[in-house]
């Protein structure tokens, strides 16, 4: 009966550590930005999307799109995992709205989405020229 209290009070602690909340202060690109939550600076990469990089077609409005979606609000990660560069992978929450998923559905922002199985279901978007395939 211990260990299985005692498994039930780890994996709680693990679910607790899974979520973040702070104040976006910096859009880097179409699916990176950096949060404040309290004293930390944290470095978050949106989940399940790839969007363009600044220096390539739609990057800029890419990352536009999405600053004035979420730069200096309040958000929440739900962290998924943490990427070789350090960076949180997660899912971004503004009042309680999926922004990965909104970034998904516009389609107006994306390169591609990386991976049909990346918690979105069978979405697969490609932009090219401004027109969804």
């Amino acid at each position: 009966m211990r260990k299985i209290l005692f498994s039930i009070f780890i994996f709680s602690l693990s679910i607790m550590a899974v979520a973040i909340s702070g104040k976006v202060i910096r859009v880097s690109d179409g699916d990176t930005l950096l949060l404040q939550s309290g004293s930390q600076r944290i470095k978050v990469r949106m989940y399940g999307i790839d969007a363009p990089e600044l220096k390539q077609s739609y990057g800029e409005d890419s990352k536009s799109y999405l600053e004035k979606r979420i730069l200096n609000k309040n958000v929440d990660v739900k962290v998924i995992n943490e990427d070789k560069y350090g960076r949180k992978v997660g899912k971004v929450f503004y009042k309680n709205k999926d922004i990965n998923l909104e970034m998904i559905k516009t389609g107006k922002h994306l390169k591609v989405l990386r991976n049909k199985n990346w918690g979105y279901g069978k979405i697969k978007i490609h932009r090219i020229q401004g027109i969804l395939d």
